[in-house]
């Protein structure tokens, strides 16, 4: 997900879930591309930071606990990092649970910190700080399935996906399972291509080749969300369904109150509770999490997990949050967080999770 207050502008090679873009992580926030003419090459990502002591000293974990205060939520715990292999550090996007909560999908990445430098409205190059191991042998991002213990939050046994391709050139992110399929976005840093994929094969938006993100299917629908096909030039959700195998109709907008017409919706996500949850910067406060209800034709919204300006900002901040997943007995939720360093510009994703429950 890249930062939500980069998106303006952003030209087309860097609109990838940075983790999506979480946040845009997104959040995945939506989360990294580093391409582009302008930008280093490829494995420039892979490189330490000038300084790693400083780097090290200033993301430290109980910072981030620290700005996890920042973050409310409406009938759930306070949200805790999730624990696991080769987690911290590493970026960590695209959170997906199973249905039966036993396994946890995510996209892993060995390179951690990501910092960007501006000209003008555009994004001239970005630097991606390698801190972590890899995961077998993969240093860019690729998804992986792992065992979960929900008492504890903690992940193990990670296995990549059998389909994923295997260049280092190719970040593959925002992954949903629909039954035995699984749907994602594919970008590859050789060609500046964006893709959405089921199960290895590409789909065809009869659109064109926009970037789409994010795609979950539910009850024969596609839901995705694109800036590009946005008349207002906004991070919009879409819909569109199959017409023939891989391909799909023209997409089509989801009605107000899910968009809005002056902020940017992204990371859709249906549940087992029959509402649809999504992230949106309505408020102000960079990407929230919010659940949409419907009843007869109409919808409303309310936010369910948030960032406060009450308690004031420690040595790292809360940029956004999304990408939020469920298992089926909605006992356990997790969804990506973006911190930053606002001194040096200087971005990290992880994995939260939280419990039915309160937040004191």
């Amino acid at each position: 997900m890249a930062p939500p207050e980069r998106l303006a502008g952003y030209p087309r090679e860097y609109e990838m879930s940075l983790f999506q873009r979480f946040l845009p992580l997104l959040l995945c926030w939506t989360f990294v591309a580093c391409s582009g003419s302008d930008s280093p090459a490829a494995n420039d990502c892979q490189r330490e930071p000038d300084s790693p002591d400083t780097i090290k000293t200033r993301w430290n974990r109980q910072d981030k606990e620290k700005a996890l205060a920042r973050i409310t939520t409406v009938g759930w715990t306070c949200p805790k990092l999730m624990e696991g292999p080769n987690l911290n550090p590493a970026w960590q996007d695209s959170p997906q649970l199973s249905r039966d909560g036993k396994s946890f999908y995510l996209l892993h990445a060995s390179w951690d910190l990501v910092s960007w430098m501006e000209a003008g409205s555009d994004i001239k190059k970005i630097d991606c700080f390698r801190q972590g191991p890899a995961l077998d042998g993969n240093t860019n991002g690729k998804f992986y399935r792992f065992d979960l213990d929900q008492s504890t939050g903690t992940i193990s046994n990670p296995v990549r996906f059998p389909f994923s391709d295997p260049s280092e050139q190719v970040i593959e992110c925002c992954g949903f399972p629909a039954g035995s399929d699984w749907y994602y976005t594919s970008f590859d840093l050789r060609t500046g291509a964006f893709g959405t994929f089921r199960n290895g094969v590409r789909q065809q938006i009869v659109v064109g080749d926009e970037f789409f993100d994010d795609s979950i299917f539910h009850d024969g629908t596609l839901y995705f969300w694109s800036k590009e096909l946005s008349p207002t030039r906004t991070e919009t959700i879409f819909t569109a369904r199959e017409t023939a195998p891989n391909q799909w109709s023209i997409p089509e907008p989801m009605p107000a109150p899910i968009n809005l017409d002056a902020s940017n919706e992204r990371q859709p996500m249906w549940a087992a509770d029959g509402n649809f949850y999504f992230s949106s910067d309505r408020a102000g406060n960079g990407l929230e999490l919010y659940k949409a209800t419907r009843a007869g034709g109409s919808w409303s919204t309310s936010k369910i997990i948030g960032i406060t300006d009450e308690i004031p900002p420690g040595p790292l901040a809360v940029a956004a949050i999304g990408e939020i997943s469920f298992a089926d007995s909605m006992g356990f939720a997790t969804f990506a967080v973006v911190f930053t360093d606002l001194a040096s510009e200087t971005y990290d994703a992880d994995i939260l999770y939280v419990k039915p429950g309160i937040c004191p």
